[in-house]
């Protein structure tokens, strides 16, 4: 009989009943729920099944070490009394995945450097050689857990989250997790045999999951790889076998439709991709069409949506969004149940209809309802498709007459500052909430959230009308205009997303290479220009440091400036080649410009300041992502102190950091920062063409002591 042991399975608050039955159904023994998990008992074939065959979990993870840590030496010592060869080769490589609750360790990165640490150090005594570190395809990925005093080491079997099947080539402005998306067709009870809808499907994640599930499709047969595969007992037999059993079960065809539409072409095109990726293209009927038009594909079944609810949405808009939704509910949905998941819970009330069953689930940090409404057969007349209303006059005559001024003086003073990229509109009248940016010619014009009671449809149509007096009011065509609104993709009217264009812009003597493309990185923040005067005018004979460098406009500045050495640090390597191109476009490329991709976090980590020349100026633009706290990820608002700290301790006596941020509401915790003159410097950075002076925050740093 095969050797058993014990296992968990992670998955999503409020799917942890659904999980089991799903454990259970495969022959796992031991089941019992947790706080978003599922623990289980089963051998090497059981966890080879939960991989494949779960559609509601996230990892599977194999425990082998708990103990009780009371300080860093004892969690140290801990995870080094495990035999790490066992588990991974001195060539190979590793990554670890904290999850900490615990006063001791009030730092999850700390305590998985820690762990690495101890790893590392274990296996190079033994063998002299070390394992390096990948945190995106490592040999070993170990999910480390600390619970107050007690810590438990697992082996991470699924490698990548189960959430990614393998299927999703592209994605609409907010999709919905896959795991989160099957857990939720559970749920709502559906038969697997039936006729489904989603009126709003987005990429198709709702539809792609039920397709997968009726037809009996395992979703780990999608995908190709697992983290239990590199384990140095991997059963190929087990795992091949276990793939044969999921395919045996499939099923070839559907009787029943399964419909999913959207008013965007090109999430829709992205959605027939992901599905055909599936393989389950055949099994949906996919349709570009607004939701109030929607034709239901029979004359009962289920409906199952998630109709936009975040807060970039405010509340007159929302609410005219969700009061439509329940008259379209009531008028052509008669017959069916339909179940929609919101994280606004306050808009749902408008929708007008009685719920039969609310559901508690969580959207990543997002409290979420899924809501049940039981739809009748009624004698009402069936509502036409409201028409967008055309924006007022006297509006669009405002925005007109203050566009033509606004570009009028900033193309002149351009010219003056012999720059190339400016803003020529910034949300100056309220009621136009728009940023319109020049770039050497082409147009990025940018959707700002403001309060307005217009549906989706409708806003989409204003955004237009106003791109369209744009380019009459610039004399601009539109095939040099960039159209980004807010909350919808920027594709719009095309079938397929449109390439990013590439245009070579100029700074005073300097050129940069900018990318315009909804949602992407232009390449060149137009309101950090005066940030990089400052970082030029210093740079002189300096060794600069730019963390976090992105595409390298500062470095550019800096060696223009003609600074000793640069060194630039980003973890993307298509943004690293971004930055050499930029140096290059320069002339500036040269051995003492260093370019490294590596995380900017653990090179500052392993910074010796004792053991390397020091810098002597540095610029520090972290990713802010509007300062929300996940769990395990950085996050400037409680990470900059220790980063500044630890960056103070690399800088020359008088060497001076930039720190700059686009995360307005951060609060500087100055008193925890040693060794530095703070100072905040933010009008003295934010351009004149801006209007909005709380478009980014700025101080420097200066080092004061040894």
């Amino acid at each position: 009989m095969a050797e058993t042991f014990d296992m968990i399975a992670k998955t999503f608050f409020g799917l942890e009943g659904v999980l089991a039955a799903e454990l259970d159904a495969l022959g796992a023994q031991d089941t019992r729920t947790g706080r978003r998990m599922v623990s289980f008992r089963g051998d090497a074939r059981m966890l080879a099944r939960a991989n494949v065959h779960c559609r509601t979990a996230v990892r599977i993870l194999k425990p082998i070490h708990t103990f009780e840590a009371a300080d860093e030496q004892a969690l140290y010592r801990g995870v080094g009394q495990i035999e790490w060869l066992a588990h991974l080769d001195a060539d190979g490589s590793l990554a670890i995945d904290p999850v900490v609750h615990s006063p001791i360790f009030n730092n999850s990165l700390y305590a998985a450097q820690l762990a690495k640490d101890a790893i590392v150090d274990q296996i190079r005594a033994a063998t002299g050689r070390r394992p390096a570190v990948n945190l995106v395809d490592p040999d070993l990925r170990i999910n480390l857990h600390v619970d107050r005093q007690r810590v438990t080491v697992y082996l991470d079997a699924s490698g990548d989250s189960l959430h990614k099947r393998g299927y999703r080539a592209a994605t609409g402005e907010a999709p919905i997790n896959e795991v989160l998306a099957a857990g939720i067709l559970r749920l709502t009870g559906w038969d697997e045999n039936s006729p489904l809808a989603d009126f709003m499907c987005g990429s198709g994640t709702f539809l792609i999951e039920a397709a997968l599930a009726a037809r009996r499709i395992a979703p780990g047969l999608v995908r190709k790889q697992f983290g239990y595969m590199r384990w140095k007992d991997f059963c190929k037999e087990t795992h091949e076998a276990v793939l044969d059993e999921a395919r045996r079960h499939v099923l070839p065809n559907l009787p029943f439709p399964i419909q999913g539409s959207d008013l965007d072409p090109w999430v829709i095109s992205a959605a027939c991709e992901n599905a055909r990726r599936a393989g389950v293209e055949a099994d949906i009927r996919f349709s570009v069409e607004n939701f109030e038009s929607v034709a239901p594909p029979a004359a009962s079944g289920t409906l199952v949506t998630n109709p936009p609810y975040d807060e970039r949405m405010k509340t007159a808009q929302i609410a005219a969004v969700y009061q439509r939704v329940g008259d379209v509910l009531k008028q052509r949905w008669a017959g069916h149940t339909a179940f929609l998941f919101t994280g606004n819970l306050e808009a749902a009330k408008h929708i007008g209809l009685r719920t039969s069953a609310k559901i508690r689930l969580f959207n990543g940090p997002i409290e979420c309802r899924l809501l049940k409404f039981v739809l009748f057969a009624s004698s009402e007349t069936k509502i036409p498709p409201r028409q967008p209303d055309r924006p007022g006059q006297e509006q669009a005559a405002a925005f007109g007459n203050r566009l033509a001024r606004m570009a009028k003086h900033w193309h002149r003073w351009a010219r003056r500052q012999g720059i190339t990229s400016y803003r020529v509109y910034d949300r100056d009248v309220p009621e136009v909430p728009l940023t319109v940016d020049w770039y050497d010619g082409q147009v990025l014009i940018t959707e700002c959230q403001r309060p307005h009671s217009r549906t989706e449809i409708e806003q989409q149509a204003w955004f237009e009308q106003m791109a369209e007096l744009v380019s009459r009011t610039l004399d601009v065509p539109h095939e040099r205009m960039t159209l980004c609104p807010r909350g919808r993709s920027a594709a719009g009217r095309h079938k397929d997303k449109p390439q990013p264009r590439v245009v070579e812009v100029h700074e005073a003597d300097l050129r940069f290479e900018v990318h315009l493309g909804s949602g992407q990185e232009t390449g060149l923040d137009l309101d950090a220009r005066i940030l990089r005067g400052m970082l030029r005018a210093e740079s002189a004979g300096k060794r600069v440091l730019n963390l976090f460098a992105r595409t390298g406009a500062n470095t550019v500045a800096a060696a223009a400036g003609s600074a000793a050495s640069t060194t630039s640090v980003e973890s993307s390597r298509a943004s690293l080649d971004w930055a050499q191109r930029n140096l290059r476009l320069n002339g500036l490329l040269r051995p003492e410009q260093r370019l490294l991709c590596q995380d900017p976090l653990e090179f500052v980590h392993d910074l010796d300041p004792a053991g390397q020349a020091p810098f002597d100026l540095a610029v520090l633009q972290p990713p802010s992502f509007d300062g929300k706290r996940r769990e395990g990820v950085w996050n400037v608002q409680d990470g900059h102190a220790e980063l500044l700290n630890r960056l103070l301790e690399c800088m020359a006596i008088g060497g001076k950091i930039y720190f700059l941020t686009t995360f307005r509401r951060l609060t500087l915790h100055e008193k925890q920062i040693a060794q530095a003159t703070v100072r905040e410097i933010t009008r003295q950075t934010v351009p004149p063409d801006f209007r909005n002076k709380k478009v980014h925050r700025c101080w420097t740093l200066v080092r004061t002591v040894g």
